[in-house]
């Protein structure tokens, strides 16, 4: 899911020599809806929730408690670098063209604390390493929304720019701790902040006139020097890998067949630093977006859109792979009572339970099986609808 104008996170490897005694992999405990290590963002018909989920893709229970000021569409949450909060925003008004940001403690059914109001939309918060600040995109800049500039140039009101906002962190608050601060002044929008461990920033730069209108992958240095590394014309959500080396993205990957060429997104990485981009997280026919790696690095996780032949968004999933896998399958994480469209994961930085991860479902055939049952259950609705109006079967 692209989120733009409105409308739309190492842990370190043992290697010693055989006889070291050198301790094996971490293993994860079982499942707690009290310490949770997958976040989920579900669309229902009231709008969208967090759902902690187990590696089988169970859902737990929610995340968050219903509070004034939160109804809407709840998307794109992150833990905190010590897994104790999630921070997410909510979009709302009736075409999802306003955002703000809000928190919430990483506990079963816990009170969010909101971090951002007012006219300005506000989207895509990232932590930034130490916990002690949020980077997130937002439209505020044009003099009446506060926060100082660190960037420079003049506002533009209606674009997305990169924005700081420091907080104060206690055992079990979260308060804003002064005004947001602007790092970006970019023509056009950016997007989809990750934050890596020495302070580089990666993100999407949409421009939408020019030469260069598309949306490419840019990298703030420290220092504040914007570089893009990729050319376009439509990469999106960079993730920098746990160790800081490598980045994940999204991008088109054109497929040539019998019938002509195809073209849908896949997950892509590069070096950090920019170079050939080599594929991640590849499924043909659907779209993959927004991706998190697992603390280790080993685990990729995205958001698969499936569009229909209109190419309007039919149905939204979290799915994953095991980049130590050579075999590459690309597993889906689903409650088995029942396909909810999920819309955005978050990973807490925590070991994960690699054999219930392994035992999802493919996710091309578990695909297969939701589209088919939907078909079979809107045409029984529909027979039953006809049958109604004839005043019964015949």
């Amino acid at each position: 899911m692209a989120v733009a104008r409105g409308t739309a996170l190492t842990c370190a490897t043992c290697l010693a020599a055989a006889g070291a005694g050198c301790p094996g992999p971490p293993v994860a405990p079982a499942p707690s809806v009290d310490a949770p290590r997958l976040v989920v963002s579900e669309r229902g018909p009231d709008g969208g929730r967090l759902v902690v989920v187990a590696e089988d893709g169970q859902r737990l229970t929610d995340l968050a408690v219903a509070v004034d000021g939160a109804d809407g569409l709840a998307i794109t949450p992150a833990f905190s670098p010590d897994g104790r909060w999630v921070v997410y925003a909510v979009l709302s008004g009736d075409a999802y063209d306003r955002g703000h940001l809000w928190v919430v403690p990483a506990r079963a059914r816990s009170t969010p604390i909101p971090l951002t109001d007012g006219p300005a939309v506000d989207l895509w918060p990232a932590w930034a390493p130490d916990g002690r600040s949020i980077v997130f995109s937002s439209t505020r800049g044009d003099g009446d929304d506060g926060g100082d500039d660190e960037a420079g140039g003049a506002a533009r009101p209606h674009d997305l720019d990169l924005w700081r906002l420091p907080l104060t962190v206690s055992d079990d608050a979260v308060a804003v701790a002064g005004d947001p601060v602007r790092l970006t002044a970019l023509p056009g929008d950016e997007l989809g902040a990750s934050v890596a461990a020495d302070g580089r920033i990666a993100f999407a730069h949409f421009e939408h006139d020019g030469a260069t209108a598309g949306s490419r992958i840019a990298v703030r240095a420290p220092d504040g020097v914007v570089r893009h590394l990729t050319d376009g014309p439509a990469h999106g959500s960079p993730a920098f890998s746990p160790d800081g080396t490598r980045l994940a993205f999204s991008a088109p990957h054109v497929r040539e067949g019998a019938d002509g060429a195809s073209v849908d997104g896949d997950l892509w990485v590069i070096p950090a630093d920019g170079g050939t981009p080599a594929p991640l997280l590849d499924e043909p026919v659907t779209d993959e977006s927004q991706p998190v790696w697992s603390a280790d690095g080993r685990w990729i996780f995205a958001t698969s859109l499936f569009r229909g032949a209109d190419g309007a968004a039919r149905f939204s999933s979290v799915v994953y792979r095991d980049t130590r896998d050579d075999t590459a399958v690309v597993r889906m994480l689903v409650d088995r009572a029942g396909a909810v469209p999920r819309l955005s994961i978050a990973v807490a930085p925590v070991p994960l339970d690699a054999s219930a991860l392994h035992g999802g479902p493919v996710y091309r055939d578990e695909l297969a099986g939701i589209l088919r049952r939907a078909a079979e259950a809107a045409e029984a609705a529909k027979a039953a609808a006809g049958g109604g109006a004839d005043g019964g079967d015949r």
